[in-house]
Order: structure tokens, then sequence, then C-alpha cells
């Protein structure tokens, strides 16, 4: 996996390319949430999608309001920041006294006291955001906890791969059906106008612009046969 920073632009750029950011709740995402705190018997499991100046909550569980509306806050509150820089999961047993995070406004103002994350990541290895589980009261995570954590993790990472297969199997289909209108338009199936046809500009080179001399001939003959001057030449003769 890569351990980039939040704002680095190919991140960035990885996780604008699911569209999950800001998308509507999905079953298929919500299930790892409850599964979470249900197997960890944690109080609160998220899905944080993390952005450059904020996380946002593909899927929750156990959340309270405003959060569980909103489903996204400052990046400034964010754990889950921690796994995506350093590429690797992230413990916290007691958050009021780990250096790492004691600062943190989410210790303080959510009152979130163990956290433990682990990455979600695309197939080419850009951490996108974690799935994580978290306890209002200090915690010491198990090793089953992180093994099963990683789990549903790994679980997260294939349906994320799978969310882009179909976006990505959708382009080719509005691809296809363009490029079977144009054909058709291209065929004449759009419908011609009775007696108007537009050469073509490759037509027009081929031809050396014989057509637009052929006029320019006309012109100065009858311009002689008349006695008047003769017109200037077309500028595609000069």
């Amino acid at each position: 996996m890569l351990a980039l920073p939040v704002n680095h632009p190919i991140r960035l750029e990885a996780l604008a390319d699911t569209r999950l950011l800001d998308s509507l709740p999905e079953e298929s995402y919500d299930r790892f949430t409850r599964l979470a705190c249900s197997i960890l018997h944690a109080e609160v499991s998220l899905i944080s999608l993390v952005d450059k100046d904020r996380q946002y909550f593909k899927s929750e569980y156990g959340l309270g309001e405003p959060l569980r509306t909103t489903r996204q806050n400052d990046i400034s509150y964010s754990f889950c920041r921690y796994v995506v820089e350093g590429g690797e999961p992230f413990v916290v047993e007691d958050a009021v006294h780990d250096p790492r995070v004691n600062l943190n406004p989410a210790v303080k103002e959510l009152g979130v006291a163990a956290y433990v994350g682990m990455p979600i990541s695309t197939p080419d290895g850009c951490i996108l955001g974690s799935l994580c589980a978290v306890q209002m009261v200090p915690r010491k995570w198990s090793i089953s906890d992180l093994k099963n954590l990683s789990d549903l993790a790994d679980a997260v990472c294939r349906e994320v791969e799978l969310t882009e297969q179909a976006i990505a199997l959708q382009h080719i289909e509005r691809v296809g059906i363009r490029r079977a209108s144009l054909d058709g338009f291209h065929r004449g199936r759009c419908g011609t106008v009775p007696g108007f046809h537009i050469e073509s500009s490759s037509r027009r080179r081929r031809d050396g612009g014989g057509a637009a001399r052929t006029a320019d001939a006309r012109a100065a003959t009858s311009a002689r046969r008349s006695g008047a001057p003769a017109p200037r030449r077309s500028r595609s003769n000069q």
C-alpha cells in the first residue's frame, strides 16, 4: 500500500474515481459496519473516506446526530487520516493519554476514547480511508479484534473494486451506444436534405481546388466578353 499525504493528487484522483464521495448509503457497504460493531462489540463503526479537508462516511453504524445525518466532519477530527498517512492499521487504546491523538478535537468534543482502523485501498494500493471501530471508553483491542476487522476491511476493498468495475462498464456501454448512433448518422440514418450535399474537406484537398479554379475561369471569361474588369481570383487559387 502507498502511504501518501491526504492531499496528494494521485490519491485524491483515485478517491474521486470511485465516485463514493457524497454518494447515498448502500446496503452493500452498510453490512460491513454492522458486522464490525457486532463482531468487535464496538459502539461505532465507520467506512471513512478521507478527502483533502474532510472525512466522508460512506457507511456508519452507531453514530449520533448530527453526524448521522451530515455523514462527514472536518479532517481535523479524523483518526482515519493516520491510517492513510501511515499506510497501515492505526490502534488507539486510551486516546486521552496517547500523545499521537490526545489533542485531536474528536477526543474532547466527541468523546472518542479508543479506536482501531484498517486501510481501505484500491487494487493499485492507493489508500482511500479506513474501516474503523470506535469506543467511548478506553479499551484494549485483542489480536482477534484486529484480525476480524482486517478481514472485513479486505471485503470492503473488494466492494470498492466492484464499484469501480461497474463504473467502467457503464462508461464502455455509453461509448458503444454513442458510436452506434454516430455510425447510423454517417450512413444517412439520421436523414438528409434532398439536393443538398456537403463535400468533405479531404475531397476538396484531393481535387486541388479544381472547382474553385473553374468558377474563376468562367467569371473571367464572362467579364472579358462584357468588357468589364476581370474579377479577382479566389484565395484558394492564389
